[in-house]
């Protein structure tokens, strides 16, 4: 986990809000800013993208090796064949093709429920 998880989790603790909600103490410039790193977004245009940034210590905001495994170098080319998940599309005629739409165009007003076909 990133971030500091709060202290106190009952309704006094400091970092508690009404209704159960729970104010953060990472700030969302904080994830983003790795996320920037990790797009290659130059240092000059992170002010831009992020415009509350300035807002926070630089040592509070996430950087590229805390978020993301900069150790690892992607491959160049598939490591292996992987064969294809679905079958090939065929040129010959289905045995049982499915029936006929049953209006002639598509609908677009929504029914409150579905429509029951009795067989052909």
């Amino acid at each position: 986990m990133l971030g500091e998880y709060p202290k106190d989790m009952t309704k006094n603790g400091k970092d508690m809000l009404s209704r159960g909600r729970v104010l953060p103490t990472t700030s969302w410039e904080s994830v983003w800013n790795a996320v920037g790193q990790f797009m290659d977004v130059e240092q000059a245009e992170m002010d831009y993208i992020l415009p509350l940034r300035s807002n926070f210590d630089i040592d509070s905001l996430f950087h590229l090796e805390d978020v993301f495994d900069v150790t690892r170098q992607p491959s160049s080319s598939p490591t292996s064949i992987i064969e294809s998940p679905t079958a090939p599309p065929s040129y010959v005629p289905s045995i049982n093709p499915s029936p006929a739409p049953i209006t002639s165009s598509p609908t677009f007003v929504p029914t409150r429920s579905p429509s029951i076909v009795s067989s052909l």
